[in-house]
């Protein structure tokens, strides 16, 4: 096994254990909760990120690292149509992804050559860098919790792809499902 440490494209430091170069997760979203939370596994279900949810106007998660230190935080910027920040631990934007197309769930990352297409109902997303795939998600169907297995190419940009699925789930699936405010 080797082990690498790669430092993401918001500036993250991330470590990587692999002998593949292709990554796979899962992200676990807890049910019944009034904020949500979530908790992303490796392929060995050892737990990487825990979400927490906040109050306020808007969608708020803070993301934090396994021993529970605040990583970064995703803030909802406009109510009324899709735009979500993801700040660093210093509040500083790192990545505002914005929805770009009326009927079709489609995302953008403002300032990145990184897109994000999705199916018709937003349960399977894919991640292009220009035109090549890095990314894609998932979301199990028929389940009692909410999972997505989420499956990426690019180990450098695993941040903001996990953030980018927290950003999708609140976007089409919040509170829907379990109690939410």
């Amino acid at each position: 096994m080797v082990t690498s440490t790669i430092v993401s494209d918001n500036g993250i430091t991330i470590n990587q254990q692999s002998n593949k170069s292709t990554k796979k997760y899962i992200i676990n979203k807890k049910r019944l909760t009034l904020l949500g939370e979530y908790k992303i596994l490796d392929e060995n279900n050892k737990v990487l990120y825990l979400i927490k949810g906040d109050w306020g106007i808007g969608r708020k998660l803070h993301v934090l690292d396994a021993n529970s230190n605040h990583l970064a935080t995703i803030k909802q910027t406009k109510l009324f149509w899709p735009k979500y920040d993801i700040l660093n631990k210093e509040g500083h934007i790192i990545n505002t992804i914005e929805r770009v197309a009326l009927f079709k769930p489609n995302f953008s990352v403002l300032n990145s050559p990184i897109s994000l297409k999705s199916d018709f109902f937003g349960f399977n997303f894919e991640f292009f860098n220009k035109d090549k795939i890095i990314g894609s998600i998932k979301k199990t169907k028929f389940s009692w919790n909410e999972n997505y297995e989420v499956t990426l190419e690019e180990p450098e940009h695993e941040f903001l792809i996990i953030n980018s699925v927290l950003i999708m789930d609140s976007i089409y699936h919040y509170g829907k499902q379990g109690f939410h405010f």
